[in-house]
């Protein structure tokens, strides 16, 4: 259920498409759709690989044929095969890390995904992305920053998590030390480790390797699943 939620914020439609192909190959099979050992290694290795295509490629229709391809392969033998060579674009380790810290259009998909391979019990909310260090600019909150460097360490996925709306607006524009009073009340296991860290402030340094971490994470699961 996790990877559903996941899957919801993929900026297309064409993984759903190829998920109802799944339920129904199984239903042809008498496969129970729904068990763990059918579902979860279909959708592990569905998004591993289409999550690599777009970062690789991040136009809308990137995986339009890969998904058609995946649908054909489904139905010959079983398998998921995309017709994309997605391991040779992991391998390429430096590109492809610089095109997974550009995909803005997919920051909410990974770091929901990161919040569900770091947290596995994490129960589904509705929640919004929160800016840890706020995007308004106040010196008490950009101590290590210049006002020049800041939109690219405010806009980075590291200074980015899963909260609810209510705390999200509470927190606002506060500096790191009075968010963490918010955090502390989320149902996101994420916020709630965040408020217990004994610092005070949240600069370049924590973003940096924040980003570092979720990239580590989310490539283990690639690595793992295409």
């Amino acid at each position: 259920s996790q990877f559903f939620d996941v899957i919801d914020l993929f900026p297309n439609q064409y993984p759903k498409s190829l998920i109802s192909a799944f339920y129904f190959y199984c239903k042809d099979k008498n496969l129970d759709f729904f068990e763990d050992k059918n579902l979860l290694p279909f959708l592990s290795k569905m998004i591993a690989n289409l999550l690599t295509i777009y970062i690789n490629n991040s136009t809308v229709n990137a995986i339009k044929d890969p998904v058609f391809n995946a649908y054909v392969s489904l139905y010959e033998n079983g398998n998921l095969d995309f017709k994309i060579k997605t391991q040779d674009i992991l391998n390429d380790k430096d590109r492809f890390k610089e095109d997974f810290f550009r995909s803005s259009g997919l920051i909410k998909t990974l770091t929901l995904l990161n919040l569900y391979l770091k947290y596995e019990t994490q129960e589904i909310i509705y929640g919004e992305v929160e800016h840890i260090l706020p995007r308004n600019w106040q010196d008490t909150c950009y101590q290590d920053l210049n006002k020049d460097e800041a939109n690219r360490y405010i806009e980075s996925i590291g200074n980015k998590m899963w909260l609810e709306k209510s705390l999200n607006i509470k927190a606002s524009n506060h500096y790191f030390k009075s968010k963490k009073e918010k955090y502390k009340d989320s149902k996101f296991q994420e916020a709630v480790a965040l408020s217990e860290l004994p610092q005070d402030e949240w600069g370049k340094d924590d973003i940096i390797n924040r980003e570092n971490e979720i990239f580590k994470t989310i490539n283990n699961f690639l690595e793992k699943n295409i």
